[in-house]
């Protein structure tokens, strides 16, 4: 029934960012979204992962293991891992298995949500199969005094895999689809500006209904598929694995509309990606290890008309061509890497402006990135490791045509307004291109290091990571506005150079094989350079502790965290501020950067729970 950011909102380092209880995604070191590269059962995930609103879309309940590089790792993975990557894998059928299945179902109070999964796997000596399929329904979540109105859920999953064995080649077919309905709480959306005034200002929400398991507007509706074939060919020492996938991604967001226009999505979206990866793990001689690779992925983005408004992203396709090498020599007890490759990337872009006229354009983006490390084993109870990369991302559609409104914002994009400065207004009357404003792609250097110990039942680990980012874009608010569909905080795409740094600490204390405590430290400071001001959104320092005993099948927990209060927010303009009667709507105060409302106080939060696990014969319950 949970997701797949907050299962990684338990390591160190991560935070989550939520729209809601349905709609989040991990942050890595301070950074999200298209910063946090998402790896799904070995494939790059594609999707309209460029807003705040946009979760990842992984059937959590098929992942078997979750592994997170916190590292710039862009040399392996490819191009958006400033903050990091994470890699979804999914179980694997296995070879020479009896056939076997497991069903496995639970139930959560708060939202009366109901989830459950089966599997099926068979195995021979060349041939094995799985298939799997799980379900998700919550209605309204409840907080501790009224009812969240609108904050349902429903999820359908079936994923399938085939796996062959031969002497000089194994290969392997793998399909899924994921279908999700989420509803946005409902009064997120005002119909003026007091009424966001007030949604800021109220203890509860302005809209509260009985609980229901429908989901009205606002609300999305997406569906991903994944197809995959995988085949590792064996030539001597030598392998080579080579990788074609097809992905398929439907995002429809419907807002608050009224009449002919409620059941019309105001965002209808469709797109196609194809990817081929070739690389090459050459054979260990003489301490050295390595792996070559080819990369290319193509996409093809296209807006569904009947929206009956201004596409918010233009019709798109993307051509991505990459190369890396990655070597590695150990010599003893220390290993050294160094890495290095190149990315080009050609969007074709065609779309409308506000007129309702056609615009084209195609630009091209290209970098060169390296990764140096090193891990070494200090004695036999500490070790380090050391790594230093140069990451690169090219603009999101969203932060070149965003144009209007977005969910519970408007936002425009770096080519869909002029800005005056002499009057501190703009206009968004015209589509710019490279030549009328210069848009460079986002390049960052990120140095992390890690200190481990490990002894008499302690494990203990600190790393301080420190991340520098030229042309660096972020949402700056603007002002308010009001539109046909409400009134919403008015956001423009823009560029500065950025630090993102910071420090996790991990310390666990193993007393006895019933006893374990844990602690966990993570802070991130960062940073606008150019402006000599502060980010919206940075998570603030965090730390947490908790104590797990073990009484035979009894299992009792006891967690404490506390999370300060961020003090390295910007400004605050409160929406007050704004006047829905100025003859320009988009007018703002003067002022760099600044955020509509103070940063939350810092709180405490205490969680216990026990557990009485029973396993007889082929059940398990928990």
């Amino acid at each position: 029934g949970g997701n797949a950011s907050d299962l990684l909102a338990n390591s160190s380092g991560v935070s989550t960012l939520k729209t809601g209880q349905n709609i989040v995604k991990p942050i890595v070191h301070g950074l999200h979204s298209n910063r946090v590269l998402v790896i799904n059962n070995g494939v790059r995930h594609a999707s309209q992962s460029w807003g705040e609103d946009h979760g990842i879309e992984i059937d959590i309940s098929q992942v078997d293991r979750i592994q997170l590089v916190k590292g710039a790792s862009t040399v392996r993975y490819g191009s958006d891992a400033l903050g990091g990557v994470i890699l979804f894998n999914a179980p694997s059928a296995k070879f020479r298995s009896k056939l076997s299945g497991a069903i496995n179902s639970g139930y959560e109070t708060n939202g009366r949500g109901f989830s459950g999964e089966v599997n099926l796997q068979e195995g021979y000596d060349r041939f094995a199969w799985r298939i799997a399929a799980s379900g998700t329904k919550y209605g309204d979540l409840r907080a501790a005094d009224y009812q969240l109105t609108n904050t349902g859920k429903e999820e359908k999953g079936i994923n399938a895999e085939l796996k062959f064995h031969f002497p000089w080649i194994d290969i392997k077919l793998f399909a899924s689809r994921l279908d999700q309905e989420l509803a946005v709480l409902r009064s997120s959306f005002g119909d003026g500006l007091r009424d966001v005034e007030n949604a800021i200002e109220s203890s509860e929400p302005s809209v509260i209904n009985p609980f229901s398991y429908d989901i009205n507007n606002p609300r999305q509706k997406v569906i991903h598929d994944l197809a995959k074939i995988e085949a590792a060919v064996f030539i001597g020492d030598q392998q080579f694995d080579v990788v074609y996938a097809y992905q398929r991604n439907f995002r429809r967001e419907f807002d608050v509309r009224f009449q002919r226009l409620q059941n019309k999505p105001v965002i209808n979206l469709e797109l196609a990606s194809q990817s081929v990866e070739i690389d090459w793990d050459h054979e260990t001689e003489n301490n050295w290890a390595g792996t070559f690779g080819l990369q290319l992925v193509t996409q093809d983005n296209n807006v569904i008309p009947g929206t009956d408004v201004i596409p918010f992203v233009p019709n798109f396709n993307i051509l991505n061509v990459g190369f890396f090498g990655i070597e590695s020599y150990t010599v003893r007890n220390t290993t050294f890497e160094a890495g290095l490759r190149y990315d080009y990337q050609n969007f074709d872009i065609r779309g409308r402006d506000r007129f309702n006229r056609l615009f084209d354009d195609n630009v091209t983006y290209q970098n060169l990135t390296f990764t140096l490390g090193m891990s070494t084993e200090l004695n036999e109870s500490i070790s380090f490791r050391t790594n230093i990369g140069s990451a690169w991302r090219a603009p999101n559609i969203n932060e070149l045509y965003a144009f209007g409104n977005h969910q519970n914002v408007v936002e425009f994009g770096l080519w869909r307004y002029e800005y005056f400065q002499a009057n501190d207004s703009i206009s968004t009357f015209s589509v710019l291109t490279d030549n009328d404003k210069e848009v460079k792609s986002e390049r960052g250097i990120k140095w992390i290091a890690t200190l481990d110990y490990e002894k008499e039942g302690w494990r203990a680990a600190v790393t301080p990571h420190f991340n520098w980012i030229e042309n660096f874009f972020f949402r700056r608010p603007f002002g308010t506005t009001i539109t046909q569909r409400g009134a919403f905080p008015f956001y423009i795409q823009d560029q500065t150079t950025a630090i993102y740094s910071g420090v996790d600490i991990d310390a666990t204390k193993i007393w006895n094989s019933t006893l374990t405590g844990e602690f966990k430290l993570s802070y991130v400071y960062a940073r606008d350079v150019e402006n000599s001001t502060n980010f919206v959104g940075i998570p603030p320092l965090n730390i947490s502790f908790s104590l797990e005993k073990r009484i035979n099948n009894f299992f009792f927990r006891l967690t404490q965290e506390y999370e300060f209060r961020q003090f390295l927010a910007p400004d605050v303009i409160p929406i007050s501020r704004f006047n829905p009667e100025s003859p320009n709507p988009f007018r703002r105060d003067q002022s760099d950067n600044f955020d509509f409302i103070e940063a939350p106080e810092g709180f405490f939060l205490l969680g216990s729970g026990a557990c009485y696990e029973l396993e007889h014969s082929k059940f398990r319950i928990r």
